[in-house]
């Protein structure tokens, strides 16, 4: 069996989701807009977990559940604009 199609996937794959919410709340560029923004991934986080034994979706699901929110800190913790600098190529 490989850890994608382990049991507890779901489970680490939150514990990750903590730790970047942990890391990308120190020190953020604008604070206001990290709370702003992250209240709505809470709250569908908290949708998730509460429907996770009821309506459970696939590993792919949560996977790119995961990759999208990894995403969102990854925007609000660096200034969008900046960040989009980095990778432009000229």
């Amino acid at each position: 069996m490989t850890w994608f199609q382990n049991k507890n996937y779901p489970k680490w794959l939150f514990v990750a989701y903590i730790v970047f919410l942990a890391i990308t709340a120190i020190n953020p560029l604008h604070p206001s807009d990290f709370i702003l923004e992250q209240v709505m991934t809470a709250i569908f986080t908290i949708v998730i977990l509460g429907t996770y034994k009821k309506f459970p979706l696939s590993h792919v699901s949560y996977t790119l559940i995961f990759i999208y929110v990894f995403f969102i800190y990854y925007k609000t913790f660096f200034d969008y604009n900046r960040s989009k600098k980095c990778y432009s190529v000229i």
